[in-house]
């Protein structure tokens, strides 16, 4: 469910005509993120990490308007809640892509992630695709290795779906859990002050969760 935004009276209007134009008009940024809290409540209610990390992306994409505005020609959508493009892997190395809806309640979101998940894999290979599929941001789960910045291909400069990378959890110098989150938006739709208000809601929210 999306309703047709009013880009004439949004306060970023020559913004996002101006980036509109450009060939490459996306943004990237990586930052690290101590997770501690998180990785602690979710062993103590034995739930996936992954998930839960998800799930807080979530959270701050569906509290953040820019994150749910979507291009579609020549008109500018805000859809009304956004839910999660995963990449899901094999074990062969290989991975599909699945959809998790968005649930406010993180512990049913992560136990609702799994079982869809294990579904998912007890079948044959396949991309579930979806007849609306502008709701949703493209997430990614790299466990194999940290990152100081990730690309994320896309098919042309209309693709206007936030990208949300996670990279490996690590141990700090003084035993705290880091990852690295990296995120690529389409600089029309916003800039470096929205990316900074989910980074930092971000931690605000791990460092919340009890």
């Amino acid at each position: 469910m999306y309703t047709p935004f009013d880009i004439s009276s949004w306060n970023r209007k020559e913004a996002y005509y101006f980036f509109l134009s450009y060939e490459d008009p996306y943004v990237d940024a990586s930052v690290e993120m101590d997770v501690t809290p998180l990785y602690d409540f979710c062993k103590s209610r034995q739930i996936s990490f992954a998930y839960a990390s998800l799930w807080v992306a979530l959270k701050i994409c569906n509290e953040i308007d820019n994150f749910r505005l979507r291009i579609v020609g020549e008109e500018l959508r805000l859809y009304h809640t956004v839910h999660a493009g995963q990449t899901l892997g094999y074990d062969d190395g290989t991975y599909t892509n699945c959809f998790f809806k968005y649930d406010t309640d993180l512990v049913r979101f992560c136990r609702l992630c799994r079982a869809h998940a294990d579904e998912i894999k007890a079948g044959p290979k396949m991309n579930e695709r979806r007849t609306e599929e502008l709701d949703m941001i493209h997430t990614s789960i790299i466990p194999w290795f940290s990152f100081i910045n990730i690309k994320n291909p896309r098919k042309n400069k209309w693709d206007s779906i936030p990208k949300i990378n996670f990279g490996k959890m690590s141990l700090s110098a003084d035993g705290r859990r880091v990852m690295p989150l990296a995120l690529s938006v389409h600089h029309a739709l916003m800039d470096g002050y929205q990316m900074g208000l989910f980074f930092n809601r971000y931690q605000e929210i791990v460092n919340s969760i009890k």
